[in-house]
């Protein structure tokens, strides 16, 4: 295969973690099942659930930058990495998946659980860990913590922000780069996503480097590039690497369709190749997914998959900042994903893995959204090699 086939057919196959490259204003409500933003599975029109406060498809600039600003403590869920049973943290959190050649860590053992991953309805919450602070919210010190139910998470002054237990993709870091939708790169998250995961391929496949040596790049791509936390950005390489190698035959021939005609727009082969193989075990480590988080992606999801998580709760009364570069900044106020929520009618996007999740991407391959032709052609470009890692 020459190496623009092999980039074309990866790229197709890793988006189904990142979904497209779609940078939308805040108050967007994509249309990614028909008119809807998501699967209602009903053929009857006007069904479509309102895109209310909780639910977004980009997060406005104040909120991602106060995100970013925070500091994880290290005392809480926050702390947990992937390791194995004895505390290297050399694992592999596919150990699950049948040993191929393609993949990285296949004689590793497998990686411990999340604390909560076995609770029953968990939520992972977010509690500041340094007092009252100056009144404002950025840049405080966060804990992670696991609630079982309401009374819990009120008990433990935290506050949502996502449903299920805690991951490593659970920081407040990672919740900042999905919700941007901005690689730290400045390139679109799915775009640099794709462009980490397509030279992967092309050097471990086509030009025959050292396996071990092209995952630590991966890694390290994720994490630098992409902007993901380091256990988040080690989570996405190994999901990247295992889509790659197991659904690339499936995905060759996507062309940038990832769900079927609505009302029922049944996932595409690839995306279902992705989530068969790793979706359960991407999503037990990350914690976060971009439907838990009430974040949409290109990939259209079922509607009573999202969850609604109002972030800007994070800074109580005082509202979210404009910036937190100098100070002032009336509050950006609550109100949904990104914008308000918007009434029915035609609304937002997917996720992977897990981004997604596919994980060849993301959290939930059900929030990303649908790769454009045009991003493919871009990825498949030789530009790849000289400008983005």
């Amino acid at each position: 295969m020459k190496i623009i086939e092999i980039l074309a057919a990866t790229a197709v196959s890793l988006a189904i973690l990142f979904g497209e490259s779609r940078l939308a204003l805040a108050e967007d409500v994509p249309e990614l099942c028909g008119t809807c933003w998501c699967i209602d599975g009903s053929s009857s029109g006007g069904s479509c659930p309102a895109f209310k406060p909780g639910h977004y498809d980009q997060f406005a600039p104040g909120l991602s930058e106060v995100l970013k600003s925070l500091v994880p403590a290290g005392s809480g869920v926050e702390a947990f990495r992937l390791q194995a049973a004895d505390g290297s943290s050399e694992c592999n959190p596919f150990y699950h998946l049948e040993p191929n050649e393609k993949m990285p860590g296949g004689d590793l053992p497998p990686c411990v659980p999340p604390p909560a991953a076995d609770l029953v309805n968990p939520s992972c919450t977010v509690r500041f860990a340094d007092g009252a602070g100056d009144g404002g919210c950025c840049g405080r010190t966060y804990e992670l913590v696991d609630a079982v139910d309401d009374d819990d998470t009120a008990n433990t002054d935290g506050v949502l922000t996502h449903t299920g237990h805690c991951g490593v993709c659970s920081t407040m870091q990672d919740l900042a780069v999905i919700g941007s939708k901005v690689a730290a790169s400045g390139r679109s998250l799915d775009t640099q996503s794709i462009a980490c995961s397509s030279i992967f391929v092309v050097n471990t496949g086509t030009l025959g480097k050292d396996l071990d040596t092209e995952f630590n790049t991966l890694v390290s791509c994720f994490a630098e590039k992409v902007g993901y936390s380091a256990e988040c950005a080690k989570l996405w390489a190994y999901s990247s690497a295992a889509t790659s190698a197991l659904c690339l035959e499936s995905c060759s021939g996507l062309g940038g369709s990832y769900n079927g005609p609505p009302p029922e727009c049944e996932l595409s082969q690839c995306i279902k190749c992705s989530e068969t193989a790793q979706q359960e075990q991407f999503q037990m480590f990350a914690g976060r997914s971009y439907v838990n988080s009430g974040i949409t992606q290109p990939i259209a999801r079922a509607c009573d998959s999202f969850s609604a998580v109002e972030h800007e709760a994070i800074c109580g009364a005082d509202g979210v900042p404009d910036t937190c570069s100098g100070g002032s900044g009336g509050g950006s106020g609550g109100g949904g994903g990104g914008g308000g929520g918007s009434d029915g009618g035609s609304e937002p996007p997917p996720t992977p893995p897990g981004d997604d999740t596919t994980s060849v991407a993301s959290t939930n391959t059900c929030s990303y959204d649908r790769m454009k032709t045009v991003v493919l052609l871009v990825i498949a470009g030789i530009a790849l090699f000289v400008d983005v890692v």
